[in-house]
């Protein structure tokens, strides 16, 4: 099946270093045409790295629809597709986040989500409502979901895909939402228009959540203010009227909550908790009388596509070290990356340290594991040999990454 040009557009704010571990990942998607865009506020001489054929727009402002819409004017592709700066997708995230645009009625698609542990499901198949509240769909394999009167299916910002044609026809994003529920008022929108949109399961992105002006590394938030903003933008033009102060109420109290668990941590004072409170009230009050502010750039009839050099031709290659060859293993992977091969590099221990995934800065995914700790937090400790440990960790990626070529002897 061929798949359609695509662009991806990751805007990217102050975050240099993550941005760069994304860029560096992308040579390897099997995606075969796609090119990448990069909005950031980054000047030339600060930018990392990127593959050749990157475009880049300067946007300094703080506003990640604009930079969106930025990018979608700017795109070439019938596609276009969004990863956040701090997360990296799985090398066949592209391709199969894309297929589904084979059916003409498919206007969007969002694939699932790992945290920062590269492990645990941050975000699976979601639905939402006219105020605004998530509800879970089970969702186990690729399905499209055709558009209903107050059902909604959403696509997170970091592994999503519109049909451009689609996003133009409702003037992309809207800027009122300067951050939180852009993606959501998109997909509401898109829906009424009369597009169906697809869930893909298998189209993974591990998601880091880094450090940014809204919270830390730890997610401990540092304001409140565009959250509840956007949240009295989105009630405004989409919520049943009666509905209103409810729905405001039970988000103060949700957001209270949220408050009071990392103040339970140490990670926030009580003058903190009362400072968020009333940022979160001036949001209300302020993203009430917002506008919207729908509209592509200027450029809205796209320019030339120019797609990105790929690393295309390598092998698929799963490195598993011993207790204790983890230099010359990391060696092999390091070596392997660079020329152009997909590489898993499984790195056991003797200790009760649970999985953990992660790209590295050398172009290869890494899964460091003790013995005896745990794969998955909600399925039993497993226990057994090197060999063992590891052959279960590349039978758990073999639907995303396989089939995988074993390298590097085991060691008994």
């Amino acid at each position: 099946m061929s798949l359609p040009a695509t662009s991806l557009v990751i805007v990217n704010h102050s975050r240099r270093a993550e941005l760069a571990l994304v860029l560096k990942s992308l040579p390897f998607q099997r995606h075969p045409n796609f090119e990448v865009i990069v909005v950031s506020d980054l000047a030339p001489p600060d930018r990392p790295e990127a593959p050749g054929g990157t475009r880049w727009i300067h946007f300094p402002e703080a506003n990640i629809s604009t930079a969106r819409n930025l990018g979608i004017a700017a795109a070439g592709g019938e596609i276009v597709a969004f990863c956040d700066d701090d997360a990296v997708p799985e090398f066949s995230w592209l391709e199969r986040l894309c297929a589904p645009f084979a059916d003409p009625s498919v206007g969007a698609a969002g694939g699932f989500v790992r945290g920062r542990n590269g492990v645990s499901f941050q975000w699976r198949g979601v639905g939402f409502d006219r105020l605004g509240r998530d509800h879970p769909l089970d969702v186990a394999q690729t399905q499209v979901f055709a558009p209903a009167p107050d059902r909604f299916v959403k696509t997170v910002g970091t592994n999503s895909a519109f049909r451009r044609a689609a996003l133009v026809g409702i003037g992309g994003f809207d800027a009122a939402y300067r951050f939180f529920l852009d993606e959501t008022d998109v997909n509401l929108r898109l829906s009424r228009a009369g597009w169906s949109t697809a869930i893909v399961p298998d189209a993974e992105v591990l998601h880091g959540f880094a450090e940014s002006r809204l919270r830390t590394r730890h997610r401990v938030p540092r304001s409140l203010y565009e959250i509840g903003a956007s949240m009295a933008h989105f009630l405004k033009l989409h919520a049943p009227k009666p509905d209103i102060a409810a729905r405001l109420a039970g988000f103060r109290t949700e957001q209270h909550r949220r408050l009071l668990h990392h103040f339970s941590l140490g990670a926030l004072s009580g003058r903190d908790v009362a400072r968020l409170m009333a940022g979160l009230e001036a949001g209300l009050a302020e993203g009430a009388s917002r506008a919207p502010r729908t509209g592509l750039p200027a450029c809205a009839e796209a320019p030339g596509f120019a797609p990105l050099q790929r690393r295309d031709g390598g092998a698929r290659l799963a490195i598993r070290a011993g207790l204790r060859d983890h230099a010359a293993a990391r060696a092999a992977a390091r070596a392997a990356a660079a020329a152009g091969h997909e590489v898993t590099l499984l790195l056991p221990e003797v200790s009760p340290r649970p999985l953990r995934v992660c790209f590295t800065r050398d172009g290869y995914f890494e899964h460091r594991f003790g013995l005896l700790g745990k794969a998955e937090r909600d399925r039993p400790r497993p226990f057994g040999t090197v060999a063992a440990r590891n052959t279960a960790e590349i039978c758990r990626i073999q639907s995303l990454r396989g089939p995988l070529a074993i390298e590097t002897p085991l060691e008994a």
